[in-house]
C-alpha cells in the first residue's frame, strides 16, 4: 500500500458520501468542509485516484451531506446540513459533476444530520406507521417533508399531521 495523499487537506472535514456525481459508474467523493462552508466534489477516475476536484459553497458550518437525485433529472444533487445557518443547501448536480450554486432553505435550530427520501411522487403512499412505545405525544412521527412546487423549486416545510 502507497502513502496516502490529502485530496482537501488542511480543512475541517464533517462528513464524506460517495456517489456518481458525473455518471462514468465510477466512485466519487463529496466532502463536507465545515471551516470553509464548502462541499468538494473529488470525481474519481476508477483507479482509485480522483484527479478533478471542485469546491462549491454551502452555508455556515456544514456538518452532513446526502447524495440523490432530489428534482427528477436523472443526475445526482447533493443535500448538505448547515448548523450555524440552521438551514439546509440543496445543490443541483448536471450530470457531469458540476453543481448549480446552493440554494438554502430554512429548518429548525442546528441541523446536524440529512436524510433523502423520495418525495410527492405518484406511488400510493405506504399506510400510516404505529408510534413506538414511548413516542411523545403529539409529536409528528417524522419530519415535515419540503413539498415540490414545481421543478426545482421547493416550498415551506408542511406542517405536521394531526394527532390522533
Amino acid at each position: 500500500m502507497s502513502p496516502h495523499t490529502c485530496l482537501v487537506c488542511p480543512r475541517s472535514i464533517q462528513a464524506v458520501a460517495i456517489g456518481d456525481l458525473n455518471r462514468d459508474t465510477k466512485a466519487d467523493i463529496v466532502v463536507v468542509n465545515s471551516t470553509d462552508n464548502t462541499v468538494s466534489v473529488l470525481l474519481g477516475n476508477g483507479s482509485g485516484a480522483f484527479p478533478t476536484h471542485t469546491d462549491t459553497a454551502v452555508g455556515t458550518n456544514p456538518h452532513a451531506v446526502a447524495v440523490r437525485d432530489l428534482n427528477n433529472d436523472g443526475n445526482p444533487d447533493l443535500l448538505v446540513a448547515n448548523t450555524n445557518t440552521n438551514d439546509v443547501s440543496i445543490l443541483f448536480g448536471n450530470g457531469v459533476g458540476a453543481l448549480q450554486p446552493a440554494v438554502n432553505y430554512a429548518v429548525g435550530t442546528g441541523p446536524s444530520t440529512t436524510v433523502s427520501v423520495v418525495l410527492n411522487t405518484s406511488a400510493p403512499s405506504p399506510a400510516p406507521q404505529p408510534r413506538p412505545s414511548g413516542a411523545v405525544p403529539g409529536a409528528s412521527p417524522s419530519p415535515a417533508p419540503l413539498p415540490r412546487s414545481g421543478p426545482p423549486i421547493f416550498g415551506v416545510p408542511a406542517p405536521a399531521p394531526p394527532h390522533r
